[in-house]
């Protein structure tokens, strides 16, 4: 059975309105991609995530034989139709003003990304809905392969990121010692010292590294991987005594240890 059904929210009164071929396969598709946060119709998804599940109906509006020969025509005509009816994109929750468009290849005009970014400033979120998207994402269960690619791409931004950092202190030519430096006769307060300190010390806690660990970051930063590689190293006289007292500080703890 084909034709248009709507998702309406019974808390708002304001509706979805779509074009199926198979009203019960969509109803479980798009209730699906809604309960685990991933639905590509962004306004019907945060209704769904501030009402909850149980606040949304899926109707059948109009049923349209499956069998006519301009089937796909007919139903963006009537679906356009009913989007009119219930004035769904501009009072409701349908993301494209036009029926058939699909919202993965929709552009959207100057005006209309202004208005959605004013929208989602200052917006904030109740802890409820927080909940719901928190538990919605630590029920997302990801194939092999699918982190397989995940763990590929996360390889490639770290390395162009090491990259881009390299050359542009090599490109840039400018020394970034003393007083060039942007934290150059500036301090960190002894709380903010404090909380830092506190900060790693929780961290290393969590997460000790393994020896194998730490022998691949020390790979790393061999070589041309170092972001100071082929750059000639300066510090001032006041850098060098810091750097002496420092060294010799940790030396004698060592020693009373």
């Amino acid at each position: 059975m084909c034709g248009i059904y709507r998702i309406l929210c019974i808390k708002t009164n304001k509706c979805y309105v779509g074009q199926t071929k198979d009203f019960n396969r969509r109803k479980n598709s798009h209730f699906g991609l809604l309960n685990r946060n991933k639905s590509s119709h962004i306004k019907l998804q945060r209704a769904w995530n501030k009402y909850g599940e149980e606040n949304f109906e899926f109707e059948i509006l109009e049923n349209i034989d499956i069998n006519l020969d301009n089937l796909k025509d007919i139903l963006t005509i009537r679906e356009q139709y009913w989007m009119n009816y219930y004035d769904s994109y501009n009072n409701g929750y349908n993301s494209t003003p036009m029926a058939g468009l699909s919202t993965l290849g929709y552009r959207y005009s100057k005006e209309s990304k202004e208005k959605i970014s004013r929208a989602a400033k200052g917006r904030i979120i109740s802890d409820d809905t927080k909940r719901k998207i928190s538990e919605s994402l630590k029920n997302r269960i990801f194939t092999e392969e699918h982190r397989k690619k995940l763990s590929e791409k996360s390889k490639i931004r770290m390395q162009d990121s090491k990259n881009r950092f390299r050359l542009s202190i090599i490109s840039s030519g400018i020394d970034r010692s003393g007083e060039n430096n942007n934290f150059y006769g500036r301090n960190h307060s002894e709380e903010s010292k404090r909380k830092m300190s506190e900060s790693m010390k929780k961290h290393l806690q969590d997460n000790p590294c393994s020896e194998d660990l730490r022998k691949k970051r020390s790979e790393n930063t061999k070589g041309e991987n170092n972001p100071m590689y082929g750059r000639k190293r300066t510090m001032s006289e006041e850098s060098r005594k810091k750097m002496s007292e420092g060294q010799k500080l940790r030396w004698s703890k060592k020693k009373s240890k």
